[in-house]
C-alpha cells in the first residue's frame, strides 16, 4: 500500500527542509499531486542527495511528474543529471523537453554544450526550445563557442542565424571570421545576425565586407545593421559610404547612417 500524506504535511516538510521525508512522499505517494509538490520542494531545497530519486522520475508515467522533476534537477546543479537530462530531451512531451533543456543551461558547464547543440541543430524540434538552446549556450559562453562556430556551416537557415546571433552575445573575437564570411549569405535573416554579431566583436578585418553589405544589399534590415555595426568600429574607411548611405531609400537606414558618421566623426 502507497503512502498516504497530506498536502499540509509535504509543506511542512519544505519548510523545515526535510529532505528525507519528502524523497519519501516522492517515491511512496498514491497521489500524484503530492509526489509533484515533493519533488518541487526538493529542488526548492537544493540537497543533492535528492538527485538520484529525481533522475529515477524523469521516467515515471506521469507526465506532470516528469516535467516537475526535470525542472528541479536544475536547480540541484548535479553534473550526475546531465545524461538522463539529454535523455529527456527525447521525451514525447514538449514540456518535459523544455525544462530538461532549460535544467541543462543551469547546470551551465561545458558538459551540457554537445546536447544544447543537438537542439539547437535540429530543425524539427519545437521553436522555443531552440530559441532556449541558444540563449543557453550563450549563458555558458567561450566553451560553447567552437560548437556555435560550427553550426554556422549547418545547411538550415535557422541554425546558422542563431549561431551567429549567439556567438555576437558571447563576444569572442574567434568568431571574427567564421561571421564576416556569413555575410554573403543567401539567407537575408542569416546575413543580418552575422552583421548584429560583428558589432560586438568585429574589428577592422570585417570594414569591407560590411561597407559592401551597406551598399549592396537587398534588405534594408541588413543595410541598417550593417551601418550601425560600422558605427560601431568606427573605421574611418566606412565615412564615405556611411555618407552615401543618407540618400538610401529607406528611412532607418539613414537616420541609422547619420548616427554611424557621428559616432564615427565624434
Amino acid at each position: 500500500m502507497g503512502l498516504r500524506i497530506s498536502i499540509e504535511k509535504v509543506e511542512a516538510m519544505i519548510d523545515r527542509r526535510n529532505s528525507r521525508g519528502l524523497i519519501k512522499a516522492l517515491l511512496n505517494s498514491e497521489d500524484q499531486n503530492i509526489r509533484c509538490l515533493a519533488a518541487m520542494g526538493l529542488g526548492d531545497i537544493g540537497d543533492r542527495k535528492a538527485s538520484g530519486y529525481l533522475i529515477r522520475t524523469l521516467k515515471d508515467k506521469d507526465v506532470e511528474l516528469r516535467r516537475v522533476s526535470a525542472e528541479a534537477l536544475g536547480k540541484l546543479k548535479d553534473y550526475r543529471a546531465v545524461e538522463p537530462l539529454v535523455s529527456a530531451l527525447k521525451d514525447e512531451d514538449a514540456d518535459v523537453r523544455f525544462f530538461a533543456l532549460g535544467s541543462l543551461g543551469d547546470i551551465n558547464g561545458p558538459i551540457a554544450v554537445r546536447p544544447l547543440i543537438e537542439v539547437l541543430e535540429n530543425k524539427n524540434e519545437d521553436e522555443a526550445l531552440r530559441l532556449k538552446a541558444r540563449k543557453m549556450l550563450r549563458n555558458i559562453g567561450s566553451p560553447a563557442v567552437m560548437s556555435l562556430i560550427g553550426c554556422l556551416e549547418s545547411r538550415d537557415y535557422i541554425t546558422r542565424w542563431y549561431a551567429a546571433v549567439a556567438l555576437g552575445e558571447i563576444g569572442d573575437r574567434q568568431a571574427e571570421e567564421p561571421l564576416i564570411s556569413l555575410l554573403t549569405d543567401n539567407d537575408e535573416k542569416v546575413r543580418g545576425g552575422a552583421v548584429g554579431a560583428l558589432k560586438y566583436i568585429g574589428g577592422p578585418g570585417a570594414v569591407e565586407q560590411l561597407i559592401k553589405c551597406l551598399e549592396s544589399d537587398e534588405s534594408w534590415i541588413t543595410r541598417m545593421l550593417a551601418a550601425e555595426t560600422l558605427g560601431a568600429i568606427k573605421d574611418k574607411r566606412a565615412v564615405g559610404p556611411l555618407t552615401k548611405a543618407l540618400e538610401d531609400g529607406n528611412y532607418d537606414v539613414k537616420t541609422t547612417a547619420c548616427q554611424a558618421l557621428k559616432n564615427i566623426n565624434g
